[in-house]
């Protein structure tokens, strides 16, 4: 996103590339990611429990082989259908935008697929407690990606950027599928493959089949209602200006960028941890881990909000050099910025939330939530972005996140699951007493006027060690792991570990 601000900036190149970026990934996020996979967790250790390795391994192929089937598809829809999909998405778009979006989806037809292949071989290493290979396909795809942007900004401009991008993406993805298929454990694999001789009929069909996509058509239509969030603002946002689409996905990115370092990361060791401690005891498991796992994460939260909001013109000049774009630019990227910034904590108290709700099995909530509060979303984004232009959208965002956080909360708590209203305002105070620490130490550096991207890099770490400091006074989730990684002891074993050596 960085390389795309200072190469395209706000411009048609930039719209038309985030606009088809964001329709490559979509099914990948709403149907995988989005609900697939959180399925897949929540049940496969019960099958492996009740039904043995075998079944398991069926499982897992039976939903591997609909969602290759379902991105297929939908890869080769968005290129037969570009012309309907870009006039409903961006109906602000000129004729050279929209030729340039007919392009790059022709580029990508088989990137939904590829994008799955490297999902699914990454969740093998995920669920095999190999994680450190399920992180891998993420970056090393991503990066592809950039290297396609940047070679083609240097072949033939921002056209050749827009293209390279996306086919540098296709190609990220596949390599990593091959790669996580390497270097997965050899056990697995052996399983794997024998179903997969057997022939697709052998997990074509499962026995639990229709209680299993019923809740994963719950979750996708729960996470279609959510990235409808986004495209209402696309929508708006072409109509307001040209490049608008472009100045709210680079505010819009840093605030989801947050939300996947910290929150989605710790989910790839919480998610599995949390599933196997509800199959062994479930109200154990919500009061001593669900509970304090989760607080702790939302805790951490409190140096990065900061980033967005305290320091914005730092964060946002770092990142995205706005000294290439014009002031009015710069300046809205700033505001933008600091509104999604104070959304981070909504987003992603929002996702703990639902992936709460998902284990639980009420999966149906979070279609009725999010259908419940999408009209709002479109009401306030049509009202506010008349009146404050861009910068109604990120506050028709907020007030939508809010909503929906709201929601889950109050249907969890409602759930019976071991959960207490009293508990809450006692966790909601703990974070209280974190982010008026972290915010009080910003405030007072920031008066400081710290010079220089080196200054502020030390005023933000310096902010980042009250942060956790406070949290470990307080005895969150992660002090146990802190203190035991900080020891000799532990960062020896660590570095061991990372090593390979035993």
């Amino acid at each position: 996103m960085q390389q795309v601000a200072a190469l395209l900036g706000a411009s048609v190149h930039a719209d038309a590339l985030l606009l088809v970026f964001q329709l490559v990934w979509l099914l990948e996020t709403v149907l995988v990611s989005g609900a697939v996979m959180p399925a897949i967790i929540s049940r496969i250790y019960r099958v492996e429990t009740e039904r043995g390795a075998g079944e398991a391994a069926r499982f897992f192929l039976h939903s591997a082989l609909w969602c290759f089937g379902a991105t297929t598809v939908y890869g080769l829809g968005l290129w037969l259908f570009a012309d309907p999909v870009i006039a409903l998405a961006a109906p602000g778009f000129d004729a050279e935008a929209r030729d340039l979006c007919r392009d790059l989806l022709m580029f990508s037809i088989v990137t939904p697929l590829c994008l799955s292949l490297s999902e699914f071989s990454g969740m093998v290493n995920r669920l095999t407690q190999n994680g450190v290979w399920y992180s891998t396909p993420q970056l090393v795809t991503n990066l592809t990606a950039l290297a396609g942007l940047v070679v083609g900004f240097q072949i033939s401009g921002p056209e050749g950027a827009a293209k390279g991008m996306m086919l540098g993406l296709s190609i990220g993805s596949v390599t990593m599928a091959v790669v996580q298929g390497l270097v997965m454990p050899r056990d697995v694999a052996i399983k794997l493959w024998r179903y997969l001789k057997g022939g697709v009929t052998r997990f074509a069909r499962i026995p639990e089949a229709r209680p299993y996509w019923a809740a994963v058509f719950a979750l996708v239509f729960a996470a279609v209602i959510n990235e409808l969030y986004l495209y209402v603002d696309f929508y708006f946002a072409s109509t307001v200006r040209e490049g608008g689409i472009g100045l709210v996905s680079y505010a819009g990115r840093l605030a989801s960028l947050t939300n996947m370092l910290l929150i989605s990361s710790a989910f790839v060791i919480l998610e599995p941890r949390w599933a196997q401690g509800l199959a062994e005891d479930e109200t154990s498991a919500w009061r001593r881990l669900i509970g304090p796992d989760a607080i702790g994460l939302l805790s951490l939260l409190a140096t990065p909000i900061v980033a967005l909001t305290v320091f914005a013109p730092e964060t946002v000049t770092l990142i995205y050099h706005i000294g290439a774009m014009g002031s009015s630019d710069a300046a809205t990227l700033i505001e933008l910025t600091r509104i999604y910034g104070v959304s981070v904590l909504f987003i992603s108290g929002a996702l703990i939330l639902a992936r709460a709700l998902v284990l639980q099995g009420q999966a149906r909530w979070l279609v009725i939530v999010s259908l419940l509060v999408l009209p709002a979303k479109v009401l306030l984004t049509a009202g506010l972005s008349t009146r404050l232009g861009l910068a109604g959208l990120a506050f028709a965002t907020l007030g939508a996140l809010t909503l929906q956080a709201a929601g889950y909360a109050v249907v969890l708590l409602r759930s019976g699951v071991g959960l207490r209203l009293r508990g809450a305002v006692h966790a909601m105070a703990r974070l209280a007493i974190v982010f008026g620490a972290t915010f009080g130490v910003a405030w007072t550096l920031q008066g400081l006027n710290v010079p220089g991207p080196l200054g502020f890099l030390a005023a933000l770490t310096l902010v980042g060690v009250v942060n956790v400091a406070v949290g470990l006074g307080m005895r969150f989730a992660y002090a146990d792991a802190v203190m035991a990684l900080l020891s000799p002891r532990g960062w020896r074993s660590r570095l061991v570990k990372l090593l390979g050596r035993r």
